[in-house]
């Protein structure tokens, strides 16, 4: 047992250090476990923290991308109609906007078909389209119209999306929707619009085409194919680009052309002028309107079948042509012999005749002046029927104007014993521009009809009076009649043709009923109208308004005093202060004598009396007796004026006439200087008689006559004279021929005056332009006769030829163009009727342009733009044309032909070369 218990403790002990040993090791291997476990652990948490951050992370990212999608979800809603559904077509989401627009709840829509949309119009192709795209796994897209609960139409541009999972199969559609109801329905309407137009144009009579400049014709009308025989817009557009291929060459036509721009340009220009185009022989009056089309310029061109109008308007020119020829010749022979009965007369009167024979010499005159004013009322008649009179504005002085004519009808009036009274107001400018010609007329025809229809010891009262407002200015002018009267039933037909108040007015008064028809005619003419105000058995009182321009006077009634002092003796006070109201309008200082003061006995002093014993006095001082008897006999330097109480602007005439007192013996002196040799080309035996007796007044004339054209070119080539005067018709050869041999093919220089009995409106502009320098009628004038042949003296003759002289020698080519673009201006006057200020402004506008003109065509030549060289050469053409630079027009026009045909063999630098020094002139022209 103890052995045993010895083995046991020693067995246990043993197992003691054994266990401790293990224990020990346990323990050891616990301690490094437990040190890796720790370190594990530290790896496992700064995993977790790495893990925890990674998450965190991802979820901020998850959070973004959450709050992006939602964004794009809310702008998708907010812009678009969205909906979704199962493979089946059943809703299973739709947004606000598909609420809105559809009419239905969201409860209502929610698991319902998509189709419950659907508008029964929308064509089933669509849908099938639609299912077979999407099932393929494709996006659809299309226009689908869609019909709300209300059962109205809608419109919407749909997108339709297959959603698929990862497996790539699909989950549902989503839908989504642009509203195009507003664009579908504005479309609609233009399309109706577009319908209504063409049928409103393929309605029309005239052929419609609207093109441009880049694809030529894009549209036309019915009538277009109907009329030019295309069977479809395809056919013609094969063959032309431009409408303007189809014009057939005609003079005054518009001209065949392969570009658009190029045919419209003259239309464009001269917009009010009709144009005219022949196609298939048939005439179209063209219009062209610029009208926007989808911020394009685009042309729309009318073409109106006018030919049967045009085939009339010929005939009626033929007629119109006819007739004035008619009257030319009728005028022609009948003034031919009054031309002899009026000039012998005349010269008869001025012979020794008893009582008796004057008496019956007065009455031929008079019957004669009645003859020659029926044919100038039916000439003037006609003219004005036929439209072929036109305005002509002129600056004219009102105070000196209108004198001439006033006065010709006083002493009709005094012989009847009428109060002639003319007052002409003195507020009225010292320059106006009116037609003073056709208002002179109208004067005439009504003071003629106002001596006519008052009786004896009647008034006539004549005022041209200014009116002023802040709009316009304007002359009335006013004749009134204390005569018998127009009744009120006849004031309306006064003014036709032929008319009078009534037959018997004709069988007692005399004329031809045309005076106030051409007198409210050429009022009309002129802007106005002439109005009438009568009570029958009282007078009447006819009036017009003229409105005028204001214009610079060549001298003022003050510049011209500028060298005298006017002195106004103390007369009656009501007179005094009638004399200081004209004096101080015309802004003429004056000063207020009492008594005489030797003083101011000079030649520069102009005294204003009514006191002829005061007005002796003086001896060297000018006097201006406004007295009724003439008390001047004694005194060449003292100028009566005996109508001043009847006329108180005469004053004004007067006081401009003073440096002229002794103009009859100036004119008796100048007459007798007069140095001539003249050639008269006369037909008619009895009118050279006359003309005969006429130069042999003159002592210092020589003439000779030639009986028809030929012979005056004859001897006018062989023969120098100072003046040639020209019959027009003539047998053999006529004064119009004649002139234009002598002057375009003999260059003569010789003054040709024509002296005719062509009266017609036309014929003063036809002979100046055919090289004439002057104008006379038949019957001859005799006053307008002698101012000629004063005019064309041979000291004023010498003069002329001295200075052109001097210019030939000493004058450059700018100079002697300088004369031609002078005579130009002045032809331009005439031919346009404008004043002459606004021709200067028109020829200053194209001087200033010149210079840019001559740039882009040099610039064009060399880049061979015919394009530009045509536009600037027609330009320039078109300005040359309104002021008559002929040697311009004719080379702009030879340079915009060539242009306009493309024509590269023409020398365009070298006529530019030619062009500069006619163009340098202008420029430099003062």
């Amino acid at each position: 047992m103890p052995e045993n218990f010895s083995e046991f403790i020693e067995d246990v002990s043993s197992s003691y250090d054994d266990f401790y040993e293990e224990k020990k090791f346990l323990e050891h291997t616990i301690d490094i476990n437990s040190q890796d476990i720790e370190k594990a652990n530290i790896k496992i948490k700064e995993q977790n923290i790495h893990l925890q951050k990674l998450l965190e992370e991802t979820s901020d990212e998850n959070e973004e991308m959450i709050y992006m999608l939602k964004q794009y979800k809310e702008a998708i809603d907010t812009s678009l109609i969205v909906s979704t559904t199962d493979t089946h077509g059943i809703i299973r989401y739709v947004n606000d906007n598909f609420v809105q627009i559809s009419g239905y709840s969201q409860e209502e829509l929610i698991g319902r078909p998509h189709n419950i949309v659907r508008h029964p119009d929308t064509p089933e192709l669509i849908f099938e389209d639609m299912w077979k795209t999407i099932l393929d796994k494709k996006v659809w897209q299309g226009i689908i119209q869609n019909k709300k609960k209300n059962g109205s139409t809608y419109y919407v541009n749909a997108v339709v999306v297959p959603l698929l999972n990862r497996n790539g199969d699909i989950v549902e559609f989503m839908a989504l929707r642009e509203d195009i109801t507003a664009a579908i329905e504005y479309q609609n309407k233009l399309e109706s619009q577009k319908q209504r137009v063409s049928v409103i144009l393929d309605n029309q009579e005239s052929i419609i085409v609207l093109f441009d400049e880049k694809d030529g014709v894009i549209e036309v009308n019915r009538k277009f194919y109907e009329v030019f025989g295309f069977n479809s817009f395809a056919e013609f557009k094969e063959k032309h680009k431009c409408i303007c291929e189809l014009f057939e060459e005609r003079e005054n036509f518009l001209k065949s052309s392969t570009d658009e721009k190029l045919w419209v340009i003259p239309i464009l220009e001269e917009s009010q002028k009709v144009h005219l185009a022949m196609i298939n022989k048939r005439v179209y009056s063209v219009k062209v309107a610029i009208i926007d089309i989808e911020n394009k310029k685009t042309y729309l061109a009318t073409f109106t079948d006018i030919t049967e109008i045009e085939e009339a308007r010929i005939k009626s020119q033929e007629a119109e042509r006819e007739k004035a020829n008619f009257l030319a010749n009728m005028s022609h022979e009948i003034r031919t012999p009054m031309n002899s009965i009026l000039g012998f007369s005349e010269l008869l009167s001025k012979t020794q005749l008893d009582p008796k024979q004057s008496k019956y010499t007065k009455l031929i005159k008079s019957s004669t002046a009645t003859l020659i004013q029926i044919i100038n009322d039916i000439l003037d008649f006609s003219k004005l029927e036929s439209g072929q009179s036109e305005i002509e504005i002129s600056n004219v002085n009102p105070f000196m104007e209108f004198e001439d004519t006033l006065m010709l009808l006083a002493e009709k009036a005094r012989e009847k014993n009428l109060s002639y009274i003319i007052d002409i107001d003195s507020a009225l400018p010292e320059c106006i521009g009116i037609d003073s010609f056709h208002i002179k007329q109208i004067l005439i025809n009504l003071i003629g009809n106002a001596i006519k229809f008052t009786h004896e010891h009647g008034t006539i009262y004549i005022k041209i009076e200014s009116i002023v407002t802040k709009d316009e200015k304007k002359v009335r002018f006013i004749v009134q009649d204390s005569g018998i009267g127009i009744p009120k039933d006849r004031q309306d037909k006064i003014f036709e043709p032929f008319s009078q108040a009534d037959s018997s007015t004709t069988r007692k008064f005399g004329g031809t009923g045309l005076g106030l028809s051409i007198s409210s005619s050429l009022s009309k003419l002129m802007g106005s109208r002439l109005q009438l105000e009568s009570e029958e058995g009282k007078g009447s009182k006819f009036y017009f308004d003229i409105s005028y321009i204001d214009c610079a006077a060549n001298s003022t009634l003050k510049e011209h005093l500028n060298d005298f002092k006017v002195y106004v003796y103390n007369m009656n006070e009501t007179l005094l202060k009638y004399l200081s109201t004209q004096l101080n309008s015309y802004k003429v200082d004056y000063i207020v004598i009492d008594d005489f003061d030797k003083k101011l006995d000079i030649p520069n002093s102009v005294i204003i009396s009514k006191d002829e014993k005061f007005s002796k006095k003086f001896k060297k001082a000018r006097i201006l007796l406004l007295t009724k008897a003439d008390k001047c006999v004694e005194n060449s330097r003292c100028q009566h004026i005996e109508i001043f109480d009847d006329f108180p602007s005469i004053l004004y005439n007067e006081l401009m006439r003073l440096k002229l007192i002794d103009t009859d013996v100036q004119k008796s002196k100048d007459y007798n200087n007069i140095n001539l040799k003249i050639l008269i080309a006369e037909d008619y035996e009895i009118n050279r008689i006359l003309v005969s007796e006429l130069l042999g007044q003159f002592e210092n004339i020589e003439y000779a006559f030639a009986l028809n054209g030929q012979e005056a070119v004859d001897m006018a080539i062989k023969n120098k004279y100072d003046l040639i005067l020209m019959d027009i018709n003539m047998p053999i050869m006529n004064g119009m021929d004649a002139t234009r041999i002598l002057v375009n093919e003999f260059n003569i220089q010789t003054p040709i005056v024509a002296l005719t009995a062509n009266a017609l409106e036309g014929d003063k502009e036809k002979f100046l332009s055919a090289g004439m320098a002057d104008y006379l009628t038949k019957p001859i004038d005799i006053k307008a006769f002698e101012t000629i042949l004063l005019k064309y003296s041979n000291k004023i003759s010498k003069e002329t030829k001295v200075a052109l002289k001097i210019e030939s020698k000493e004058g450059t080519k700018e100079n002697n163009e300088m004369l031609d673009i002078g005579l130009s201006l002045k032809m331009a006057e005439k031919k346009m009727g404008l004043a002459q200020n606004i021709i200067e402004k028109l020829f200053k506008s194209y001087a200033s342009s010149l210079e840019k003109i001559v740039t882009n065509l040099e610039n064009a030549i060399d880049k061979k733009d015919f394009g530009v060289i045509l536009i600037n050469a027609h330009n320039l053409k078109s300005g040359a044309a309104s002021l008559c630079f002929e040697k311009v027009i004719t080379i702009a026009q030879e340079i915009e032909s060539n242009a306009k045909n493309k024509n590269e063999d023409f020398d365009f630098l070298q006529r530019l070369e030619n062009l500069k020094p006619y163009l340098e002139t202008i420029r430099e022209y003062k």
